[in-house]
């Protein structure tokens, strides 16, 4: 196996005065001014009119990285953005490549993706039509028992029918009719009537018995429990084929299920809630059903359900406890950020996988451990991981268009929301039930709430470290430990993935090469960041000259500067 040679990092800088008007009058200043030494492993930081002009000196061919990090919460304030360099040497060697990251899609035939921006909108609209209906807190949460089950719970007999609304809505109705098939400790799972193929009662049994031993228990010790709106007990898998029509035949991505917020409010209002006339009152699951003539839509095997089915559900069951918890035991009044609930989810797939690998977070995990695992590691590292592997690469070969907090229907942001969460549950003194326990039992939203478990002001902060260890993590052996993430070595991991049956041979991270006297303009979203190279001078100085809409920098943006050679 290929390992990565080490790179000592030096980063040396200094503020020259911001009473200059270009590049040319700060190179001036900064050849007569002082430079701030900064020993190997360290990293500047500065913020707004601060790094309006940034002098560097180096020894010949010292190479660095400038990550400007948009510092906002704003989803509406975009920021441009302008990089001007000065005595850059000519760079030497290649930066690091944009590359095609590899295809982990267990279950899915070739050429059809996850449709993960229905979810995301779906998120979304939850906001935007259900948040209207929550009234303020009346501190009479629903009476939970230890496990999260209302008290005088009615369990519901195997052959029993029921009527569900699929419509996912308040107002709009389509009824399909479900059979009772099997019933486990904390699942009830259902079968649509108009199912076009039959799954097995094993096949049942092994949902509801994957849910019990794995989902449940691991997601409550992180979560905490759900409630039980309904009074059974337990949560609802509904296999239907209500599911598989949101996949017309010629569809390249797929939804293979989802969990929709509306059925936790009443269909007549109550003091805290406001009605959803055609609200199923349930914790549910929509799920995907078996489908191999392609009846309802795209063809779905048995296997390729059995795949799919029990990392969507853990992926959904966050949801479920997020919102089940904001509306009746903490009295929220708000939802989640859709960026934030959905990175949470992702780190809810995580979970399940150490669980099912029998690796643990904090590791610094490489391939020859994912791989080690018995059972075809490979597979479960492909069915648990695979969706945040594969969209964390493509944030990282798209960094200029993405960030952690949007778009959020991007799969570009569930990579970057999943790997913050979990650079920071590293970083935390909390260990990961802690941490998340915590996140997800927040009363406020997106950033705010991270506020509130890592400290005033501190989300901010702790992304702008995180820009630096996307790039530095298991690059740089001397780099202070606020900028690696020990529970993935993903430079090791990366390299020898493989699409279209071809070895990636890098980490798919895409990075932009400043030239000398050359201005780059980049745009950022909230939270953006990129990456940027440029070279110093033999024996030399350099700076870089940073403006944005012709401006000194504001506040909201800030900087990190690395030596990586």
């Amino acid at each position: 196996m290929k390992r990565i040679l080490p790179f000592f990092v030096a980063v040396l800088a200094a503020g020259c005065g911001t009473d200059v008007s270009g590049p040319s009058s700060s190179l001036l200043s900064c050849v007569f001014g002082d430079v701030t030494q900064v020993g190997l492993g360290e990293v500047v930081q500065v913020r707004g009119v601060e790094h309006q002009v940034v002098c560097l000196e180096g020894p010949a061919d010292g190479t660095f990285l400038y990550m400007p990090f948009h510092a906002s919460a704003d989803s509406a304030a975009d920021l441009d953005v302008s990089v001007t360099g000065a005595g850059l040497a000519a760079l030497a060697g290649p930066a690091d490549a944009t590359l095609e990251p590899a295809t982990l899609a267990a279950g899915l035939r070739p050429g059809l993706t996850l449709d993960h921006g229905f979810h995301s909108r779906l998120r979304q609209r939850e906001i935007r039509e259900l948040e209207p209906r929550i009234r303020p807190a009346v501190g009479t949460p629903v009476a939970l028992d230890v496990m999260g089950a209302a008290v005088g719970a009615e369990v519901p007999a195997v052959g029993e029918l029921r009527d569900f609304n699929v419509a996912i809505s308040c107002s709009d109705i389509d009824l399909r009719t479900g059979e009772v098939m099997y019933v486990s400790d904390h699942a009830v799972v259902y079968a649509d009537t108009a199912n076009p193929a039959d799954l097995s009662g094993s096949d049942f049994e092994y949902f509801a018995a994957t849910f019990d031993t794995l989902v449940y228990p691991v997601e409550t010790a992180h979560f905490g429990a759900p409630t039980d709106i309904d009074g059974n007990g337990r949560s609802i898998l509904f296999f239907t084929q209500a599911v598989n029509e949101m996949n017309p035949p010629e569809s390249e991505s797929v939804t293979i299920g989802f969990f929709w917020s509306g059925d936790l409010f009443p269909e007549t209002g109550t003091q805290r809630l406001e009605a959803c006339p055609e609200s199923n009152h349930s914790e549910m699951f929509y799920l995907i059903t078996p489908d191999p003539q392609g009846v309802a839509g795209v063809p779905f095997s048995l296997e390729s359900v059995r795949d799919l089915a029990i990392p969507l559900i853990g992926h959904e069951f966050q949801h479920l406890i997020n919102a089940s918890r904001r509306l009746f035991v903490n009295e929220a009044s708000v939802f989640e950020a859709p960026w934030l609930n959905e990175g949470l989810s992702h780190a809810a797939e995580e979970l399940l996988y150490y669980e099912v690998s029998g690796l643990r977070s904090g590791r610094n995990l490489t391939l020859d451990a994912v791989l080690s695992v018995p059972g075809r590691g490979d597979s479960i590292f492909n069915r648990y991981m695979g969706s945040n592997i594969n969209n964390f690469a493509k944030f990282l070969s798209r960094p200029d268009t993405a960030s952690l907090m949007g778009p959020p229907d991007a799969l570009t942001t569930r990579g970057a929301a999943w790997h913050f969460l979990r650079y920071a549950t590293d970083r935390s003194p909390a260990n990961d039930s802690s941490f998340f326990f915590d996140v997800v039992n927040g009363t406020t939203a997106g950033v705010e709430n991270l506020n509130s478990v890592l400290g005033a002001g501190q989300a901010l902060d702790w992304m702008q470290d995180w820009t630096v260890a996307v790039y530095a993590d298991d690059l740089l052996p001397e780099i202070d430990a606020r900028f690696e993430v020990l529970s993935w070595n993903l430079r090791e991991i990366y390299p020898q993935l493989s699409a279209d049956e071809q070895p990636l041979g890098r980490y798919p991270i895409d990075v932009t090469l400043l030239e000398n006297g050359q201005t780059v303009s980049i745009g950022l979203g909230v939270g953006g960041t990129t990456f940027n190279r440029f070279d110093v001078t033999a024996d030399g100085r350099a700076i870089l000259h940073v403006e944005s809409d012709g401006r000194a920098p504001p506040s909201r943006l800030r900087g990190s500067f690395l030596r990586v050679q």
